[in-house]
């Protein structure tokens, strides 16, 4: 998932502030996408290409959860950085 890997990578080198971390979503494009391999997974069509990018876009979003505790932990905190 090309895509969300570039979406990902662009939003975190803009630096973004703890706030714009917490709002960020996945862009309607790649939402579509996953949808369409969610709906493949439970209709067991996908291939195992599809597996693995859907595997990608799960530990993306693992990734993007954590970021998003960890920048509600710092606004609790008081701090930005």
């Amino acid at each position: 998932m090309k895509l969300a890997y570039e979406e990902i990578i662009d939003f975190l080198a803009s630096a973004p502030t703890p706030e714009r971390i917490l709002k960020h979503k996945a862009s309607s494009r790649v939402q579509s996408r996953v949808a369409d391999l969610v709906q493949g997974r439970e209709n067991s069509t996908l291939d195992s290409e599809e597996k693995d990018e859907l595997g990608t876009f799960l530990q993306l979003e693992h990734i993007m959860r954590v970021a998003k505790a960890k920048a509600a932990m710092r606004l609790k905190r008081g701090t930005k950085s």
